[in-house]
Order: C-alpha cells, then structure tokens, then sequence
C-alpha cells in the first residue's frame, strides 16, 4: 500500500541514511499509527537483519525468535544464545562480514517486548552500539515500539550504559484531516469533508482504523459496525491496546475516568482531589505515561500564578470510547444511529469537535496568518460554579503580539446564527475569560464551525475571526 503522508518523517530517515556516519533513531508513537508500516516501506523491507519482539514473552522464547531470524538473514544456524550480550556479539561478526560502503540497516521492531524487566536486552543493545556500531560510519540502528515512557526513559532517562551518543527521536502522530481525506481517497472511498469530520472525532487520525473502513458505507454505519456490533473490530481496541501499554492499569484508569467525568480539564492535584488516588510517584508516572502515549496533555493553565499544568484527554478514539463504549450495550440494529438526536451524541460531537480542531492548531495558525508569530496554546476554565451551569472547557492561543484568541467551536452542519440569545452566551464567555485572565491583552473571539456564522449585526460586531471546517484541512 501507498505511504500516506509522512514527508518529514521519511526525509528524516533518508537523510540519516546519507549522513556518512552511524546513526541510531528511535521511533515511537501510539499503537496502530504505522510506525512499522513506515520504516518498512522507506526501506522497502530490505534489512540486512530486522527482528520483532513477541507480545507476552520472556527472554527465552525472545531469545528463541533472534536465532531463528538469525538463520533466516545469514542462513546461519545457531544455538539460542544464553543472554542477549551473547545474541548482539552474534550480530556483530555476522555484519562484520559484510563489504561495502552502503549502511547496514538493523530494524528491532516493538522493542518494548524484547526489553522485558529481567532481560539483559538493553546490556545487549548499549554493547552493540557503544562498543562496535557507533565507532563505524556504516551502520543505521533503528529501533521501534508503542510504549513511549519506556523508550524514551531506556534511553534519555536512565542509560545506564552512557551511551556515546544519544538517538535521534522521531514521534510517529495520527494523520491530520488533509491526510485522512488522502488516505480514504487512496481506499476509494469518497466522503464529503462533513463525514472525514465525523469518522476522525471517533477515531481521530489512526491509520489502522481508518482502514477497517468499507466502501460504499456511510460514516455512520462504518461506525456502527465498527463499534457497535458484537463482531465488530474495533469493539474491544481501546482495552487491548490500554492493556498492551501499561502493566499495572488501574491508576491510569483512575485519572482518565476522572478527569472524563469531571467533564473538563484538571491539574494532577485535582484529579487527586476527586479521586481515590493518593499524590506520590506513581500517580505521577501514570500522567507521564499516558500523556506521552497520546491519551491526554498537558496545559498551561492561563491566569494561574504559578504553573500549574492542567491535563485535558485529547485523544479522539479515547473521547468517544468513554462517552459510548465503556458501559456495554445489547446490540441493536442502528444503536449508533439512533444517537444522533441524543442528549450524549450532542455533548460528544461539540467536545470531540473542539478537540478535532485544537489537534489542527498549526492549520488555525496559517490560516489566521499568524503562524510566524510567537504563541502558546492554553486552556482557561471559568470558575467551579460557573463551570457547573454549563460554562465549557476553553481553549486558546495567546500571542506576542498582545492578542488573544478565544475561541468558539461548534459542530452544526448549516450556518449558525447569532442572535440576541446567543450573543448574549458569547459575550458572557468573554467576559468569563476576561474575569479569570486580567489581562490587557486584545481578545478576539474566533468561532470554528462546519459551514461558517450568517452574517448579521451581532455576528459582525463579536466575531473577529471566522474559520471553517475547511481550513481546517489546509495542508
């Protein structure tokens, strides 16, 4: 299949490839967003020896999987090696066989697995790269995997093996609107910009997702059958992959749920304050973790004398799994499309639509022209009782040149119309922010929305800036 996107990514990974000098580059980023898919395709599978990690094994039967791709590379039958010190030392005359100035490409796929805590996997690894590959200039070492406190802590955080030089990091993200619109194109599947939306606030921009989806479906009923059905491929995801990335779940479960049914965003103590959890190192772990693996950010929290972080779920397939999946449901025909007029999809479709834009800041930015100026995205909360009245979670761009923008999202497919009820709703939304932010700086209420605001008196004087779905998917 096509690679889809990741330009930068693959000029990156050529790049190094021309460096005249080893490279070691780790690759990361949630599970299902083609971190495999992509070394693979750059490389055209052609290694001169790539190995997997086998999920749920131990050091002997991963010790097993090197000597069988061992004989499978250098058509080299040997024993299973006692300790990955052994395997790597196996690696190194093997390679050292080999003539020629083109760089030798040594794929570890799902690394996380073959590093289990009482392998000697990482002693391995350091030896092969601080002893033989880093002093040669042929050898391009890449390693990937989905856990991504535990790469990043192997090898910024707790090297203990001093490594020569520390790898390059590249983190794998979902696609954008623009790629997805290109991926589903590439199926064949032709959708209007209003159903991408859709399937993307469910999903977000997940490769593997989006190619469970079946022509000649609508968005909804790809969703439902999906989702929805007992059979459904994607029914049971969000646990398989929670499960896949953390081994002690409960206190990410905990910060999750709560920070979901608080219905807005929190700092960590304030999801201690609401939950049963107790402050201490692992609860701060379990941030960490699940901010780095995608399931939510962190925030400056705008107004706040100190810095205080504040931490919001941004991850699309995980909004809408804890609005519809997590309490299962007998299955009924069109469950899913039943929902369109309910109280829930309502609440679902504005928050994931707020989150469906902020995941396009750098589209907002270009399109407000103000991408070359310095700014910082921030989320703002009205006080606790005007929060509990229906005020919602705020997200905005502070600039340096003394603006702000505030903005509006809504998710309605004709235009929306500002009247005298709800520009009454928006000045009280600004003057919330202005009460919390005391600050002298410009405030432009920006609205985002599907098809754009009926231009009227209240919409010409309150809106500054008007932008549309369709910016949103400006490359």
């Amino acid at each position: 299949m096509k690679l889809i996107g990741r330009q930068k990514e693959t000029a990156t990974i050529k790049g190094f490839m021309d460096s005249g000098k080893s490279e070691f580059l780790v690759v990361y980023g949630r599970r299902r967003v083609g971190k495999t898919f992509l070394i693979r395709t750059v490389f055209e599978n052609q290694f001169d020896f790539c190995i997997t990690g086998l999920a749920e094994g131990n050091s002997v039967p991963q010790l097993s999987n090197f000597a069988a791709t061992f004989q499978q590379y250098f058509s080299a039958e040997i024993p299973v090696p006692a300790n990955w010190l052994t395997a790597f030392d196996l690696l190194i005359k093997e390679l050292e066989k080999k003539e020629g100035k083109e760089k030798h490409v040594i794929f570890i796929d799902e690394m996380p697995w073959l590093a289990t805590p009482k392998s000697d996997f990482m002693i391995g690894l350091a030896y092969f790269w601080n002893t033989w590959a880093s002093a040669k200039n042929n050898i391009f070492l890449i390693v990937a995997g989905a856990a991504a406190s535990f790469t990043l802590n192997e090898w910024t955080r707790n090297a203990g093996g001093s490594y020569n030089r520390l790898p390059e990091i590249i983190r794998l993200e979902p696609f954008n609107l623009q790629e997805t619109e290109d991926f589903l194109s590439h199926k064949n599947i032709s959708f209007d910009r209003n159903q991408i939306a859709l399937l993307y606030m469910t999903m977000g921009g997940v490769p593997f997702y989006l190619a469970q989806i079946e022509k000649g479906k609508s968005a909804m009923q790809n969703v439902e059958d999906l989702f929805f059905r007992n059979e459904g491929k994607l029914r049971t995801e969000f646990n398989y992959i929670f499960s896949a990335l953390f081994k002690h779940t409960e206190k990410h479960d905990i910060i999750l749920k709560t920070i979901f049914n608080k219905g807005r965003a929190l700092s960590r103590e304030e999801t201690i304050k609401y939950s049963t959890l107790c402050s201490g190192g692992a609860v701060a772990r379990a941030f960490m973790e699940l901010e780095e693996n995608g399931f939510i950010t962190s925030f400056p929290k705008f107004g706040a004398k100190n810095a205080i972080l504040s931490y919001a779920i941004t991850d699309l397939f995980t909004l809408f799994y804890l609005h519809f999946l997590q309490k299962e449901e007998k299955y009924q025909a069109n469950i899913w499309l039943n929902k369109i007029d309910s109280p829930a999809f309502k609440a679902w479709v504005e928050l994931a639509f707020e989150q469906l834009c902020f995941a396009h800041t750098p589209q907002i930015e270009q399109v407000l022209q103000i991408d070359e100026v310095e700014s910082n995205v921030h989320v703002w909360l009205p006080k606790e009782e005007a929060y509990v009245k229906g005020s919602q979670r705020g997200l905005l761009i502070e600039r340096s040149d003394n603006v702000i923008n505030l903005f509006e999202t809504k998710f309605s497919l004709p235009q929306i119309s500002i009247d005298s009820t709800y520009n009454k709703v928006l000045m009280n939304k600004i003057q919330a922010f202005k009460a919390v932010a005391r600050t002298k700086k410009t405030i432009f209420l920006t609205t985002i929305t599907v098809s754009g605001i009926s231009p009227n008196d209240y919409s010409q004087v309150i809106v500054k800036n008007e932008l549309t779905l369709a910016d949103l998917f400006d490359k």
